[in-house]
């Protein structure tokens, strides 16, 4: 195989014996060595992507970096898990190690509930709350199903609304419309009386 000749990544690629032509076709480089067709699909690097795990390069929005390829919405709740679980690390259990089961069971707890629908930032959030009451991951389940949370979240967003609506304001001053009717007259006036 000649150096503009590189074999695509994907399994299911329908170009002729996977073959890219780094000359002619378009392509996408990720990392060092792993080439794919731009009209190809790849793997999500986010493990609970929703978006069923694969990147349709031609459609979808991603990003590429040293760690793989992710579609953009995925890098942030990637980003967010890594959040929540340094903030563990920092004021529930500092001695936590990464390849311990303990750490393992954390990522599962926070997995769980994104899959029961909670958003990342409110898990931050009932996590932070409740930081001083927790001390196994499973507790982080109850903290969030907490109906006291939940209520206090929703003031927060609301708060959060009213001040954006706050901060927008009308540019341009509407002035006073007034009306130029004449005076009503009476029954007889429409038959030429009075």
């Amino acid at each position: 195989m000649s150096n503009d000749i590189k074999k695509c990544r994907y399994l299911y690629c329908q170009h002729p014996n996977r073959e890219i032509n780094l000359k002619t076709d378009d392509y996408v480089l990720i990392g060092q060595r792993k080439y794919y067709h731009k009209d190809c699909k790849m793997k999500c690097s986010y493990s609970c992507c929703k978006h069923g795990g694969m990147i349709d390069l031609a459609h979808d929005e991603y990003l590429i970096l040293d760690d793989g390829c992710w579609h953009k919405d995925c890098k942030e709740e990637s980003e967010l898990v890594l959040k929540i679980v340094d903030y563990w690390n920092d004021h529930i259990d500092p001695d936590i190690e990464k390849d311990s089961a303990e750490f393992s069971h954390l990522r599962k707890v926070i997995q769980d509930l994104v899959f029961d629908g909670y958003d990342l930032e409110y898990i931050f959030f009932a996590l932070k709350r409740s930081a001083k009451f927790l001390h196994h991951p499973p507790g982080l389940k109850y903290a969030v199903k907490n109906d006291d949370a939940k209520l206090e979240w929703k003031k927060k967003k609301i708060a959060e609304e009213a001040k954006k609506m706050e901060m927008v304001k009308p540019e341009d001053k509407v002035e006073s419309f007034q009306s130029k009717r004449k005076k009503k007259g009476s029954f007889s006036d429409i038959f030429g009386g009075g």
